[in-house]
């Protein structure tokens, strides 16, 4: 039996924004998703300590 580990990348925040423009405008079947997907798509990749709020805030916030 193996053992995967996710790895953790505390991000600044200008990389926060970036990537919260790229996942929330990701090109394929559903653009300018919402929070649930946008938090979906961030978290997959990326772990800071407010990652949840951060993205819900900024989704909201940037409301297309």
């Amino acid at each position: 039996s193996s053992t995967w580990y996710i790895r953790l990348v505390v991000l600044s925040e200008e990389e926060k924004t970036s990537d919260f423009t790229e996942c929330h405008n990701n090109p394929g079947p559903v653009n300018h998703s919402g929070v649930r997907v946008t938090q979906n798509r961030v978290i997959a990749g990326y772990y800071w300590s407010t990652i949840i709020n951060d993205v819900k805030e900024w989704v909201i916030y940037y409301r297309c």
